[in-house]
């Protein structure tokens, strides 16, 4: 799969349409970690289904782990399937992630 600059922006929104998720539901009440875990895994399935992503998923607040689970193949010429607890090498590809998650961070002050 290559990933591309759009794929980063893709992931990094869902990552804080689904961390802003995890504080207040729809009328301000706290959203339960089920309720999260259930959204997440949706779309995670979704976008497996299109080909947009395979790897491990991990959803925390304050340090808590709310969701954690693997998609999609971590190695497909061996079969091998992704777990919560696969190991990916990743190389300069986090450069862009951090670039990007960021400067949506900062732009939320």
């Amino acid at each position: 799969m290559i990933v591309t600059r759009n794929f980063h922006r893709h992931i990094t929104a869902a990552a804080f349409a689904l961390s802003a998720g995890a504080s207040t539901g729809l009328a301000g009440q706290a959203t339960p970690a089920a309720s999260l875990a259930s959204r997440a895994d949706a779309y995670m399935r979704a976008a497996v289904q299109h080909d947009k992503f395979s790897g491990s998923v991990l959803i925390a607040r304050r340090g808590v782990p709310l969701f954690s689970r693997g998609y999609g193949m971590a190695n497909l010429e061996l079969g091998v399937p992704s777990t919560a607890t696969s190991v990916f090498v990743i190389g300069s590809l986090a450069k862009g992630f951090t670039a990007d998650s960021t400067g949506r961070r900062n732009s939320f002050r």
